[in-house]
């Protein structure tokens, strides 16, 4: 037998070998070797498919970041005013560690008919530590200065100045709103004081009410001269202490410091009347 294929034999055993070719990838198929063309189609729309719950999620969460921020800039208790000022420095022109000022309640601002003491009190309070008019203040002096007022005011102003931090601003705000209805508080303090009348009992008593009558109305910015104020006060004690209102009349000068009355006609503390 010749050792040479003939070339029938030659087509068969190609033929043999794609079959065995074929019959492997088959096999590799099915035991997991290689995956088919489809399956790579599959596999590239699960991917999508997690790229895009990945998305979602990733928009829930930066939307959910966006709610949470915006609730705690909701609920954050620091609003600062409208016109706050705005404080880069330590440094103060006045002396607010030495302020003694410390109203009782009775005392704050409750309204037009208290302004002008008041501002004399807040005036006095910050002459005590150093403020002299023209002084210019850092901004730390005026939120110094608006803290000392909103301490010492009732509920009424403290509305008016409510979007304010500079206690100069809080100041003129308050000045301008008062002074609307000075003439009217103006005129009631003067009628105070025209009806006033000593009825024969303690001198001292009856001073110190006319002095703070003559405050009151000179509070709203209203002028009293010193010869009407002697006019008024004699005309309040002419009836029960004649002495006093002779003295009055005879004062040199037709002058008399209200704040000095019981200097100036000579009472003494124990004084009960007059004849």
């Amino acid at each position: 037998m010749s050792g040479k294929l003939s070339k029938a034999d030659c087509d068969i055993i190609a033929q043999q070998k794609d079959n065995n070719l074929e019959s492997g990838q088959l096999v590799a198929r099915i035991s997991g070797k290689t995956r088919p063309s489809n399956y790579k189609m599959d596999e590239s729309r699960s991917n999508r498919k997690s790229n895009v719950r990945r998305k979602n999620v990733n928009n829930e969460s930066s939307s959910s970041a966006k709610r949470s921020e915006q609730s705690d800039s909701d609920d954050d208790w620091w609003s600062p005013p409208q016109r706050t000022l705005q404080v880069t420095t330590a440094e103060m022109n006045l002396r607010w560690d030495q302020l003694q000022w410390k109203p009782h309640k009775d005392h704050f601002l409750r309204g037009s008919q208290d302004w002008g003491v008041y501002k004399n009190d807040v005036m006095f309070a910050l002459q005590s530590i150093g403020y002299v008019k023209g002084i210019k203040l850092t901004n730390l002096d005026k939120a110094n200065f608006g803290s000392m007022i909103r301490r010492s005011v009732t509920d009424n102003p403290r509305r008016i100045i409510e979007d304010l931090s500079s206690g100069l601003d809080m100041m003129k705000l308050l000045n301008k709103t008062y002074r609307q209805s000075g003439t009217i508080q103006a005129e009631n303090f003067f009628n105070d004081l025209i009806e006033l009348a000593y009825d024969g009992g303690n001198a001292i008593d009856f001073v110190t009410k006319f002095r703070v009558c003559v405050r009151d109305f000179k509070s709203t910015g209203q002028e009293l001269a010193d010869n009407i104020t002697i006019l008024i006060f004699k005309r309040a004690v002419e009836k029960r202490a004649h002495r006093w209102h002779y003295e009055a009349s005879h004062t040199s000068n037709q002058t008399m410091v209200v704040g000095r009355t019981d200097q100036q006609f000579h009472l003494q503390p124990q004084s009960q009347g007059f004849s």
